[in-house]
């Protein structure tokens, strides 16, 4: 039997009618059908394609079970339901959409649809069970709706071509190991969720409010190469990109108006960052170790500059320093060995010790008229001779008037 027209009038095609039927290439089924039944079609191993038509409004667990051969699904909209199983192992199927009626997705219903390149998820369907893409090999990216709360266990286990992901910013909950054994080089996710999706490349942060767990990232995500925070996240925890020795650009949003201690120390490939414009304050550490960082825009918004902020930022040539800071603290651009012009606006009330230590050699230009007394007396030592202990200073020149 390779061909089947089953009359008009049929409401129901019932548990495992079909079941086992090697030969079957294909079969017309009437809108009069409201439902596959259970397995109705199991280990048809030569159908190729099918029209699910208007009126079917279930497709019941395993109904395509196993029809390794069938790379062409029509599911027309009425649909509401995909049960269990209902396409694992169609091995030969490549693309397929699903109508925005569907609210239902089942567990494992595309489970080993290894030549799936594409899919899409409609609007409807609120949870993504465990293991229903299992072993997509092809799939290549996946767009969550909005709807989706929650994504099970094991959801895209062995999706090894899945590059790009981006998940919705009110998601709660990913299952466990849910992306394991992909290769995802592109996420989007809520800060939440941050922990869930690992060996990212290039990262968008799009909800939650608070990165609030440097671990997140240093057993996680150390890995990222580029990261963007947009506008939802207000606080950044300290470290929380320490060690993320890849990451060579950063964008956050104007929300952020402090970075603390240690946020981006030792991201030794990081060369540009874009620093919020309501920024008031750079912890200590900030970006200590950077070495790779070449130039930085400080805001106007910023009033005090840590100790060690910009410590052995090694390949740093110029900073400017808005006079709307008043304190820079110790050993805040230590060994930024590649520094040629400093200028310190009038504002600067308190410089710590050591603050330019191991500078390349240089005339300091300062708009006061002379030091000020909430700077250390040793702010401005470049160099200490280690055989004598002997003290060599910049030079500075007092009353600079910056053009």
């Amino acid at each position: 039997m390779e061909s089947i027209v089953i009359p008009s009038g049929v409401a129901t095609i019932e548990y495992s009618t079909f079941e086992n039927c090697s030969s079957l290439t294909s079969i017309k089924i009437p809108s009069s059908v409201t439902s596959i039944g259970s397995s109705a079609f199991r280990d048809c191993s030569e159908l190729e394609s099918i029209v699910i038509p208007n009126g079917v409004i279930t497709i019941c667990d395993y109904a395509f079970y196993n029809c390794s051969k069938l790379a062409s699904i029509n599911i027309s909209n009425g649909v509401v339901t995909i049960g269990n199983s209902t396409f694992e192992n169609c091995s030969s199927l490549t693309s397929i959409e699903i109508p925005n009626t569907v609210t239902s997705i089942g567990y494992e219903a595309f489970y080993n649809c290894s030549a799936l390149t594409s899919i899409n998820i409609p609007s409807g369907v609120t949870k993504i069970e465990k293991r229903t893409f299992n072993y997509c090999r092809s799939l290549t990216s996946i767009e969550v709706p909005s709807s989706v709360t929650e994504i099970g266990d094991y959801a895209f286990n062995g999706c090894i071509g899945l590059k790009k992901l981006e998940l919705p910013s009110n998601l709660t909950n990913i299952g466990y190991n849910a992306f394991i054994n992909c290769s995802i080089e592109t996420a989007i996710v809520p800060t939440a969720l941050l922990t869930k999706i690992t060996g990212v490349k290039h990262l968008v942060i799009n909800g939650g409010k608070s990165i609030d767990d440097y671990y997140t990232f240093y057993y996680y995500n150390n890995g990222i190469e580029s990261l963007e925070i947009q506008d939802c996240v207000t606080s950044i925890c300290e470290k929380a990109f320490m060690y993320c020795r890849k990451l060579t650009s950063v964008i956050l949003p104007d929300t952020i108006t402090n970075i603390g201690n240690n946020t981006f120390s030792l991201c030794e490939s990081l060369t540009s960052i874009k620093l919020p414009s309501k920024l008031t304050s750079i912890g200590n550490d900030a970006f200590s170790n950077c070495s790779s960082l070449e130039s930085i825009e400080i805001p106007s918004s910023v009033t005090s500059i840590g100790n060690s902020a910009f410590s052995n930022c090694s390949s740093l040539e110029s900073i400017e320093i808005p006079s709307s800071v008043t304190s820079i603290g110790n050993y805040a651009f230590s060994k930024c060995s590649s520094l040629t012009r400093i200028e310190i606006p009038s504002s600067v009330t308190i410089i710590g010790s050591y603050a330019f230590f191991e500078c390349q050699r240089q005339t300091i230009y300062c708009e006061a008229g002379s030091k000020p007394s909430g700077w250390d007396d040793d702010w401005y030592i470049y160099f200490i001779l280690s055989s004598s202990g002997e003290k060599y200073y910049h030079t500075v020149e007092w009353g600079y008037e910056a053009s």
